[in-house]
């Protein structure tokens, strides 16, 4: 857990926003999950999924952005936030009140 709060804080602050609806939201998500989960604009969100990607943090596949590591999402999502943060994230993106 450590390494990752270390790591995680040495990114942008856009970038470190984006790291916690990335692991609520699923395997993959979409720039535009992202940015209603964020409320960041649509050049905030791709300039701070560039800089996760860059740094090896997520993966750009078809379906949208994952974790490179899936270790990386469960630490985030269990460890790093709590239950009402995980709610309002999914309450954020329209994901069924977050439940």
């Amino acid at each position: 857990l450590w390494p990752i709060g270390v790591s995680n804080r040495r990114l942008p602050a856009p970038a470190q926003e984006l790291l916690a609806p990335a692991s609520v939201l699923g395997d993959r998500t979409t720039e535009q999950e992202l940015g209603g989960a964020t409320l960041h604009p649509p050049e905030v969100v791709t300039a701070a999924l560039d800089e996760l990607e860059w740094r090896g943090w997520v993966v750009a596949e078809a379906r949208g952005y994952g974790f490179r590591a899936r270790l990386l999402r469960t630490v985030i999502e269990r460890d790093m936030l709590t239950p009402g943060q995980r709610r309002r994230i999914r309450e954020r993106a329209g994901l069924d009140g977050g439940a």
